[in-house]
């Protein structure tokens, strides 16, 4: 992939239906460890219809006036997108939210690429700080390479009772 030729922007509502479709098959993967981790009964009550609720958030992130999403997009097609929430009790602050970038792109520099871009129009906004939650290794990498580096680790824990 020629990296230099993809184009960054703000996701309109043409947009949508791809970015969804993007994000399901990106949260798949992870998704599934998860369930393989929790074991179908845990996972099931904890994350039943999760597809349903990403799709839901990414139509909420469009519609937003606090946020924003931004595509990646090379001849047309998109490949990715991030975005991110401007926070409304700390100033100053924004939180980056979901993103992900197509199965058949990932480990070419697009997420990267897509949170730099988050990065810039944040600090056009005045923002000082920025903070993602995580628990995608995949992901961790990329934001460890656009300089995130105050860890806190957080472990969720599940049983059956």
């Amino acid at each position: 992939l020629d990296i230099i030729r993809m184009y960054i922007r703000k996701c309109g509502k043409k947009d949508v239906k791809s970015v969804k479709k993007i994000a399901l098959m990106a949260f798949a993967a992870n998704k599934k460890i998860q369930k393989k981790i929790l074991g179908n009964s845990i996972f099931k009550t904890f994350y039943p219809d999760w597809q349903k609720k990403k799709e839901k958030t990414i139509e909420y992130l469009c519609k937003s006036r606090d946020c924003r999403i931004y595509v990646a997009e090379k001849d047309n097609k998109i490949l990715g997108f991030a975005s991110f929430r401007l926070s409304k009790d700390k100033p100053l602050t924004a939180e980056i939210l979901t993103n992900g970038v197509s199965p058949k792109y990932q480990k070419q520099g697009i997420g990267s690429a897509l949170y730099k871009k988050l990065i810039s129009e944040l600090k056009i906004l005045g923002i000082k700080y920025v903070h993602v939650n995580t628990d995608n290794e995949i992901a961790e990498k990329a934001y460890e390479k656009v300089g995130f580096s105050k860890k806190i680790q957080t472990t969720n824990y599940f049983m059956k009772i």
